[in-house]
């Protein structure tokens, strides 16, 4: 995925979970984008905790912002070698999604993002037994 680096985002990512994982990940990139788009008080209320002072200040103004402007990206942390599978239930949730925030005036995109980490479990150790006791 090329993102644009003239426009800003909101990231919405998870570790892939199946489809309550995924339609939970569709939903908070859906409300984050609507109410940056509809909400002045939580554009306000962002602000204290997300500003870093300027430029960025620009992003968290009580006006409505231009959302052309702005990218809904989500993420999904796979191992899978082929692809990555979005059950059926998932697909439609995000549609319905894409066509809210477009509407708002968003452009959505998908990323699949390759969990490289391959952590390995630590060895499984033995509990000392308690010794036998002859009483």
């Amino acid at each position: 995925m090329r993102y644009p680096n003239t426009a800003a985002g909101i990231f919405s990512y998870k570790k892939y979970g199946g489809s309550s994982t995924l339609s939970h990940l569709f939903a908070q990139g859906f409300v984050s984008g609507e109410l940056f788009a509809s909400d002045a008080a939580f554009r306000e209320n962002a602000k204290k905790y997300l500003s870093m002072g300027s430029p960025y200040d620009t992003f968290f103004s009580k006006k409505r912002p231009e959302i052309h402007n702005y990218k809904v990206i989500y993420g999904v942390i796979t191992k899978a070698k082929k692809g990555m599978n979005i059950p059926f239930f998932s697909q439609v949730t995000l549609k319905n999604y894409k066509r809210i925030l477009e509407g708002y005036g968003y452009t959505l995109y998908l990323a699949e993002i390759k969990n490289l980490n391959i952590a390995t479990k630590p060895a499984k150790t033995k509990k000392a037994s308690k010794p036998w006791r002859n009483s």
